[in-house]
């Protein structure tokens, strides 16, 4: 379980590798932290549900 203290409430999913790589194909901005740790990356998800 990710430790997580700050933003309790909000939802984490992990992914593999390849799924990943295939989410930041259709990005529309990417943020480059400078992390060294290998597949130390994250999707941030924005948006907004129930307008249909």
């Amino acid at each position: 379980m990710i430790n997580q203290p700050i933003l309790a409430d909000v939802p984490v999913e992990t992914v593999l590798h390849l799924d990943f790589k295939r989410e930041t194909a259709v990005a529309k901005a990417i943020v480059r932290t400078g992390e060294f740790t290998p597949y130390a990356n994250v999707i941030l998800v924005a948006g907004v549900w129930g307008l249909d």
